[in-house]
């Protein structure tokens, strides 16, 4: 590099070449601090932990850049997913062809009476369609309902009322007749039964390490209740045969007052038998060291569970024996959402970035 100055050139004496040499040294010291400061941007905003790290085979879908809900892979081939412009915008409904092509809206129809009807909660029901909740705005309060889409009409035919409910999961069995849903507030989290008349109470308290709660406790509190000595539970989901039940659950929380301490508490995966319309003994524990549960699915089978979400306080998507409760890391990164292909070969998933933007995820399953 050659320093100009306004002053004539003079012969160099030794003083003056150390002096140089020491402006070298300090401008090669800014440059290293610069390079190392980029390289920590990057890796912040870039490629780096706000990218996921798989440990399978994984794609990219092209789908509309955004904030992202949830994702149901369907007998017809295409992933749907709730999508916004960004978290808290207004949502919508896409879908996109799980081998690769361009998505688009499915555009499903307003309720009559109501100022807007928004659908939330995408899910594979038993018999092929789409699950949704759906929500209507009016005068207060505001109701709403769990219902049925046909992708090739994108008719909804509603199954259980829900009044002001927005369920955070819902699961039928095949005849579509009975269920069960959850509802969370993130500190607060409960789980009912389900008919076409509505949620349900459970017959009697669930115990869980050594911990007993009304498992529906917060489904039937009324708006945002002080929740504390309650347990949490959350993200139902029942087998392919119907003799299981499988959920998350916080058995710690049981006690704790402060909603930031009750967010913080572990969860566990567990599996409670079912017989008929109702869970029978008490639920049996899968595994532990899980924190801030995000999504479950179940391959087709019944044999694998995904869950989206912390394991051993770590953000990934984690695959689980349904039988021996064995954790395989997927992919590593927060993942809030999880679907099995039909023939239960591949998982799609929802990688969330940041709060606005989010990608959809195909994995290749060992």
């Amino acid at each position: 590099m050659r320093i100009i100055s306004d002053m004539p050139d003079r012969p160099r004496t030794r003083a003056g070449q150390g002096g140089l040499a020491v402006r070298r040294d300090i401008l090669t010291r800014v440059l290293l601090l610069t390079v190392l400061l980029l390289a920590s941007a990057c890796q912040t905003t870039g490629s780096g932990a706000n990218e996921p790290d798989a440990d399978v085979p994984m794609r990219r879908l092209a789908a509309p850049r955004g904030s992202f809900a949830g994702v149901a892979w369907l007998p017809d081939g295409r992933l749907y997913f709730g999508w916004a412009v960004e978290a808290g915008g207004d949502p919508e409904i896409w879908r996109i062809p799980a081998a690769g092509g361009a998505a688009q809206r499915l555009w499903l129809p307003n309720q009559p009476g109501c100022r807007r009807t928004r659908y939330l909660r995408v899910a594979t029901l038993p018999d092929g369609r789409l699950g949704l909740t759906r929500l209507c705005s009016k005068a207060p309060p505001p109701t709403g309902d769990t219902g049925a889409v046909d992708p090739r009409t994108s008719t909804y035919l509603p199954l259980a009322p829900l009044e002001d409910l927005n369920p955070s999961g819902v699961t039928w069995r095949k005849n579509l007749r009975s269920g069960f849903l959850s509802r969370t507030s993130g500190s607060c989290a409960g789980i009912a039964a389900l008919t076409h008349d509505g949620p349900q109470r459970w017959p009697t308290p669930a115990a869980m390490d050594g911990r007993t709660w009304e498992l529906d406790g917060y489904v039937f509190a009324a708006g945002d209740v002080y929740c504390a000595g309650q347990g949490r539970a959350d993200l139902p989901l029942l087998s392919p045969d119907e003799t299981a039940l499988y959920f998350v659950a916080s058995p710690d929380s049981v006690g704790v007052d402060e909603a930031i301490r009750r967010e913080e508490t572990p969860w566990r995966l567990y599996r409670w038998a079912v017989s008929g319309d109702r869970p029978t003994g008490q639920p049996e524990e899968l595994t532990g060291d899980l924190g801030k549960p995000f999504g479950l699915a179940i391959s087709p089978d019944g044999r694998t569970l995904a869950f989206a979400g912390q394991h051993d306080r770590k953000y990934g998507l984690w695959r689980v024996d349904s039988a021996t409760g064995a954790v395989r890391r997927l992919a590593g990164g927060k993942f809030v959402s999880a679907s099995f292909s039909p023939d239960g070969r591949q998982l799609a998933a929802v990688f969330q970035q940041d709060a606005d933007h989010g990608f959809l995820e195909v994995l290749d399953l060992p």
